[in-house]
């Protein structure tokens, strides 16, 4: 396929071109000019003109390929996916929805707040994949801090992974904190509405999603999905094993919300196929 560009935007084109073909009798001749010799480099007489038989076959002559819009080839890359969110007792989510409520795209309740210290309703899903991990700077106040791809990076910036190293140096190593982001597919609970799950396979309902861990729960989900993807239902890779995700309430003087993540079972090998003729991956 050939790529052509309109302004900022590149679309394919087909590769083999459109002709058009002009036919043109066998027995045609080719009229060739000669020069008039030259003689103390002045021509001795007019330029003479000479019919001379060669063969002639058809012309083709390439038009310009003409470009057209793609709506098959469409990369993980470009998907603009709703997000998997525990709220917590402060941040924007608090303002509207209780602590420990999980949501889809910030506004669509999948389970609601626990009572007290029991967890919440359960919500199922499986995972697509990990991203590779980065560093997050820690930083308070909702404030942005900055972002590494190695851990000798953080290091290098005068930082550390460690709570207790950053907490004995008074500020001068700040804290980072490693995140992943999981592409994940989420089935719809029964109680929510099924406008949000535009995937259906074999009567249920679902939807793409992503889900961020950092800190207490990259501690509480992440790594119990790599230790799957290790040794348990998700050792043939993550597709392979669906989960479970309730919230709950962590004590302390802080008190916060965490995941709980169980492993449940095997998808089916119908499932696997249509996620990767769905995704093309």
């Amino acid at each position: 396929m050939a790529k052509i560009q309109f302004g900022n935007v590149e679309t394919l084109a087909p590769a083999t071109p459109t002709t058009v073909v002009y036919a043109v009798p066998a027995n045609a001749k080719a009229i060739v000019e000669a020069p008039a010799p030259v003689v103390n480099n002045a021509p001795t007489q007019k330029a003479s003109t000479a019919l001379i038989s060669a063969p002639v076959t058809a012309v083709t002559i390439p038009e310009a390929n003409p470009g057209f819009y793609d709506d098959e080839n469409i990369p993980a890359s470009d998907l603009k996916l709703p997000r998997l969110n525990i709220v917590q007792k402060v941040g924007e989510l608090s303002n509207n929805f209780a602590g420990g409520t999980i949501l889809l795209d910030g506004n669509l309740t999948l389970a609601d707040a626990p009572k007290g210290p029991a967890e919440s309703a359960h919500v199922r899903f499986l995972v697509i994949g990990l991203q590779d991990k980065k560093f997050v700077e820690k930083v308070e106040g909702g404030l942005r801090g900055n972002t590494f791809l190695t851990e000798a990076e953080v290091v290098k910036a005068g930082g550390t992974l460690d709570y207790n190293e950053a907490k004995s140096s008074n500020g001068a190593k700040p804290l980072y904190q490693t995140l992943v982001t999981a592409m994940i597919v989420i089935e719809k609970p029964a109680t929510v509405n099924e406008n949000a799950f535009p995937i259906t396979f074999d009567g249920k309902k679902y939807a793409l999603a992503l889900y961020s861990m950092k800190g207490t729960s990259y501690t509480n989900a992440a790594k119990h999905l790599y230790t799957a993807r290790k040794f348990g239902n998700c050792s043939q890779g993550f597709r392979f094993g669906w989960w479970t995700m309730t919230s709950r309430i962590k004590a302390g003087a802080n008190a916060y919300y965490i995941p709980t993540v169980r492993q449940q079972e095997l998808s089916t090998p119908a499932f696997r196929a249509f996620l990767t003729a769905l995704l093309g991956f």
